[in-house]
Parts: structure tokens; sequence; C-alpha cells
């Protein structure tokens, strides 16, 4: 099922994730698929999107039926700047 959450993901609109979770939106929420809000941002090239969605709990190591997270969904669609946000996001865990 196609929710406001993954619409707002794939959209690279992040003022209303960010009012969709204030309100409890399921930030993991999965389509028929299995992809999520953060891959369909991360696809999409939408990194204050995904920074948005990250920064909320979003799962990054989440896969979908294909097998890709939202990091190989960037890097196969060439998302260079959703690719870095997720990057940077990695990097900042391992280092606490």
């Amino acid at each position: 099922m196609i929710t406001p959450i993954l619409l707002a993901g794939a959209g690279g609109h992040n003022e209303i994730v960010r009012l969709l979770l204030e309100k409890g939106a399921s930030i993991n929420h999965m389509d028929i698929v299995g992809n999520t809000a953060l891959m369909y941002a991360a696809a999409g090239n939408h990194p204050h999107t995904c920074n948005e969605l990250l920064n909320g709990g979003a799962s990054f190591t989440d896969t979908n039926e294909d097998g890709e997270s939202a990091y190989s969904l960037a890097v196969k669609n060439n998302a260079n700047l959703a690719q870095a946000v997720l990057e940077n996001h990695i990097t900042a865990l391992l280092m606490t």
C-alpha cells in the first residue's frame, strides 16, 4: 500500500515528511515490493529528505525484494547527493 510517507519521500518533500513523522507516521513502512520512504528519497536524489528520514530514525539497513537498500539504490541511480548523506550518516554512527 502506498502511504503519504512513501509519497513524500519519493517527491523529496522533507517538510511533509517531518509533519507526518510528528503525527506518528510509520517511518519504515514498506510498499508491496519492500521499498521505504528512505529508499525512494535516496533513489530520487533528495538529500534533505534522506536527512530528515534518517534523523527521524529511518532504517538504512532495510532491503527491498530485490535485495537493494537505500544506499544501493542511490548508487544505482547516480544519486550522488543522497549517497553522500547516507555515507555521512553511516560514518557518524561508526564514530560513536
